[in-house]
């Protein structure tokens, strides 16, 4: 499956929030990978160091909004706290409703950090705890 064809049966407004999502994920992270997960039903990222690969996080279209995660959420520092865990044990969140939110620069820096946080041996991951 396509990302054109999971963002199909969405509305507009969502597929515009998924497209400047998708833009400020491969601006942050230009080496990132991109593909359709269909029995998650999300677009995930993989981001590339060498010949390693690592899952950092995904997006996720619902009716009116989309949410961008991080697989490793928990160990990222949130001063703005955009961060939702829905009482997930690793993974966070960020509700996005409206285009412009994808530029928020506190949401850019999140993106960022679970790229370089996704790459890091488990050992030095989890000591990052905030």
């Amino acid at each position: 499956m396509t990302v054109d064809e999971y963002l199909a049966p969405f509305s507009p407004q969502v597929r515009a929030i998924a497209q400047a999502l998708r833009r400020r994920v491969k601006q942050v992270v230009p080496d990132v990978e991109e593909r359709v997960y269909s029995g998650w039903h999300v677009i995930g990222y993989h981001v590339q160091q060498g010949k390693r690969s690592a899952y950092m996080g995904y997006l996720n279209a619902h009716e009116h909004f989309m949410t961008i995660g991080f697989k490793y959420g928990a160990h990222l520092p949130d001063p703005a706290n955009l961060l939702e865990d829905e009482n997930l044990k690793l993974v966070r969140f960020v509700t996005i409703r409206r285009v412009e939110d994808a530029d928020n620069p506190a949401l850019t820096s999140l993106i960022k950090q679970a790229a370089d946080i996704a790459l890091l041996p488990k050992m030095m991951r989890e000591s990052l705890r905030f």
